[in-house]
């Protein structure tokens, strides 16, 4: 059924309409098949891929033990994009900025990872470490208080200076 001919249905009353969403439904699914594998793949490239990501943390870790760490921000970045909720690539991450002088960036994405993982002890910990190296003690006590709260051992010389 064409366009006119349905149209001429339509302005002649005849309407059948149990043929009118087959005629619309193999329409779109003939367009749509045309799509599917570009649909496909776009989906499965969107979605989260743990075994690729986990690929790429080992990658980034690799760099970290060669003290390549641009190069190892960039691994875990890719790793990221894999997965937003890849906690431990936020971690690591923020290790590799921490390492190149980057305070700032890393306590984002230290804060990042407590955010996926709000139990994340060394992550509070190292939020910690930053804080009491930048000088803000009330911040750092705040951070080893929580890193202590979720399971860290041994926070005592840590917390000493804290109220």
């Amino acid at each position: 059924m064409n366009n006119k001919t349905s149209l001429k249905y339509v302005q002649s009353g005849t309407v059948n309409f149990f043929k009118i969403p087959i005629f619309a439904k193999n329409n779109a699914m003939t367009k749509l098949m045309r799509f599917f594998p570009f649909l496909l793949i776009v989906l499965l490239s969107c979605s989260p891929n743990p075994r690729k990501t986990l690929e790429i943390i080992e990658q980034g870790r690799l760099l970290i033990n060669k003290a390549d760490y641009k190069g190892a921000v960039e691994a875990f970045s890719r790793a990221i994009d894999y997965d937003k909720d890849s906690y431990e690539a936020y971690f690591l991450r923020a290790s590799a900025k921490f390492n190149m002088g980057k305070p700032k960036e890393a306590v984002e994405d230290f804060l990042k990872a407590t955010e996926i993982k709000i139990d994340y002890a060394d992550a509070w910990f190292n939020l910690g470490q930053i804080m009491e190296i930048e000088q803000d003690m009330e911040m750092a006590c705040y951070y080893y208080n929580k890193a202590k709260e979720f399971g860290r051992h041994h926070m005592g010389d840590y917390l000493r200076n804290c109220p």
